[in-house]
């Protein structure tokens, strides 16, 4: 049920950043939330990045945009909008009642590679040759 979903969220204070990715690295889940603005559909934050790196399913509480259509094509995770409690729910529930299924998947190696920082910053220099 629902309400046996909480014994499976922590919420933790500030960590040092070493500490965040070892955290990272041992979750079930890895939760990143954006503003539903504009701001929100063309942001790609760091964390995003590492998320990709560390390979765990993502629960996107994020607007349509580039990170929720990059989410949905590769299958990293569930995309809810961060303003609605009715999809957040449903998305928590899904990977919650899902867990087995997303705790076998793996990024393909292509798509790490493809949002690596060598690569992005390879294209950004290209930009500029």
């Amino acid at each position: 049920s629902i309400k046996n979903i909480k014994s499976y969220i922590t919420i933790i204070d500030s960590v040092k950043h070493t500490d965040a990715i070892d955290m990272m690295s041992n979750s079930t889940f890895l939760i990143l939330i954006l503003t539903n603005d504009f701001e929100g559909r063309i942001a790609f934050t760091g964390k995003f990045f590492e998320y990709l790196k560390i390979g765990k399913p993502i629960l996107a509480l994020v607007p349509e945009g580039e990170v929720s259509m990059i989410i949905n094509k590769y299958t990293l995770g569930v995309v809810a909008n961060p303003d609605s409690p009715e999809q957040i729910a449903e998305a928590i529930y899904k990977l919650y009642s899902e867990q087995e299924k997303w705790s076998k998947q793996k990024i393909p190696d292509e798509v790490l590679e493809k949002f690596s920082r060598e690569n992005l910053t390879k294209q950004l220099e290209s930009l500029f040759i």
